[in-house]
């Protein structure tokens, strides 16, 4: 299971650069990994999106920076900061992602102790029964 999760981590952290395309790659690359490791679909489902989203929010080379750093070059215009940079304070920036940051540290805690809780624990619950039936 903690392999399957880590795999799906990896693939998605080296897929990163649009998040459509990084959840439709790992997940189609590594949906007959699932059953081979007990993963629950609602686990794996979770770290593709997870790793998908967050990195490409987060990471100065993919298709959402270029929205962003639209967006903070027409704040600065509004604001008067025509010398200013969008680029350097997309950069500035990264350190309060919070969201991002916080469910990329959820999802590594949760794979590494093999801890779950709420719906996904059930359903992790409910892919090991399934699976020594």
């Amino acid at each position: 299971r903690r392999k399957g999760l880590l795999s799906t981590i990896s693939l998605g952290s080296l897929i990163f650069f649009d998040d459509y395309s990084s959840i439709l790659i790992v997940g189609n690359s590594l949906r007959p990994l699932i059953s081979l490791v007990n993963l629950s679909v609602e686990k794996f489902a979770f770290a593709a999106h997870v790793m998908g989203t967050s990195l490409a929010s987060l990471s100065p080379v993919s298709s959402w920076v270029g929205l962003q750093i639209g967006y903070i070059a027409a704040v600065y215009e509004q604001i008067g900061w025509t010398h200013a940079d969008p680029f350097i304070g997309f950069l500035q920036s990264l350190r309060f992602r919070f969201f991002p940051l916080s469910i990329l540290s959820l999802l590594l805690v949760t794979t590494l102790t093999g801890r779950d809780f709420g719906p996904m624990r059930d359903a992790e619950l409910a892919a090991a029964e399934s699976a020594s039936a």
